[in-house]
């Protein structure tokens, strides 16, 4: 292999080796923002699992509470009439003595 052609073969590979570096600086720029964006995706779901656990529990609490059904709220209705009603009677003795 000649000078020149020596010459130009180390010319060739000083472009290509440029090329490669800029390439490298790109990947390492899109390396950067793909973990910064993998980071904001963890919190979000972090936040997630958060809110996720506290329906849940609310949820828990929700099933645990016991529901009155119409009948049994006619009953209770019925029951506290009935209690002041008594209550009532016992006053009206009171004011008898």
């Amino acid at each position: 292999m000649t000078s020149e052609a020596k010459e130009r073969r180390l010319a060739d590979v000083d472009t290509k080796r440029g090329q490669l570096m800029e390439e490298l600086e790109q990947l390492d720029l899109e390396a950067k923002r793909l973990r910064e964006s993998l980071e904001g995706i963890d919190a979000q779901r972090a936040q997630k699992q958060y809110v996720v656990s506290t329906l849940q529990a609310e949820r828990a609490n929700i099933e645990a509470t016991e529901v009155m059904e119409s009948a049994d709220m006619e009953v209770a209705n019925n029951l506290e009439q009935l209690l002041k009603s008594e209550l009532e009677e016992i006053q009206n003795l009171a004011w008898l003595d």
